[in-house]
């Protein structure tokens, strides 16, 4: 990690695949099947002065086509649905998470507080610019793929949201109140439908960011790894969307969400002058 630009200090957000890691007769074998190694190793290079976020989301919409669904939000008690290693991170002593039904991020170290507060269903937008997802770029954090790649990239829909792009939606997600009753509660900004860069490598947005220098590549263990600062991500992608409102689209009228998706989008982006806040 430290070969590939991690340092003392560091912020740190990281997907994560575990079974990339190494073979499952291997891991095993291993306590809490190797977890522990990689979050000590993150703790280690980044020191207590740094900070690591996990994904913690938790997928609890009432209705949805991007999964299942039928989960109640419980910050304390929901599960994350995005693989075993940020339920393992969830568990550990000190970790924070933030306050959302769906798209959670779990932080630990130097303020961790600060960096999940104001993500609430209530605080605007999924990916609320002022939120936890915003302070990825204005507190300077690395991401970091380890065993994953550009198709779990979570910060792209942040992009789409910044960008007010036509096609994200409002949903509707099952919450429990203050009282400990079941609510259900509309959540702006949702990143409902297909996308281009989802579950595959040859992608638009993938072969954009294969020719670029701003990210360093490796090897732990059998995973692959990848590293980048958030800022230059969200910098290039603005860019590249004004270039092409289709990057992150199929442009198939086969798929009608992206087709709809696709020309709303051209048509929002002809006009479009804002700059990006980085």
């Amino acid at each position: 990690m430290r070969e590939l630009g991690l340092a003392r200090g560091d912020m740190v957000f990281m997907h994560s695949s575990l079974k990339d890691l190494a073979p499952a007769v291997q891991l095993l074998k291993l306590p809490e099947m190797g977890m522990p190694f990689v979050i000590d190793a993150l703790k280690e290079v980044v020191g207590p002065q740094g900070l690591i976020v996990l994904p913690a989301f938790s997928f609890c919409f009432a209705r949805s086509s991007l999964g299942p669904t039928g989960t109640i939000w419980d910050k304390k008690n929901s599960p994350s649905r995005v693989g075993d290693i940020t339920n393992y991170f969830l568990k550990q002593r000190g970790v924070k998470r933030s306050d959302h039904p769906t798209h959670s991020v779990a932080a630990l170290g130097e303020r961790s507080e600060e960096f999940v507060k104001d993500h609430a269903w209530s605080d605007g937008s999924t990916f609320n610019r002022f939120g936890p997802w915003g302070r990825l770029c204005d507190w300077d954090s690395h991401v970091l793929f380890f065993g994953t790649y550009l198709n779990t990239c979570t910060l792209v829909h942040a992009v789409e949201d910044w960008m007010e792009l036509p096609y994200l939606v409002e949903a509707e997600c099952v919450t429990l109140d203050e009282n400990r009753d079941v609510s259900f509660v509309p959540v702006a900004g949702s990143p409902a439908g297909c996308r281009d860069f989802y579950n595959r490598r040859d992608t638009k947005l993938e072969n954009r960011f294969s020719g670029v220098d701003f990210y360093r590549s490796g090897k732990i263990c059998m995973a692959d790894v990848t590293l980048f600062k958030a800022t230059d991500l969200v910098r290039h992608l603005w860019r590249w969307l004004k270039e092409n409102p289709w990057l992150l689209l199929h442009k198939s009228e086969k798929d009608e969400f992206c087709w709809q998706a696709g020309r709303a989008t051209e048509k929002h982006l002809a006009g479009f002058s804002k700059p990006c806040p980085w």
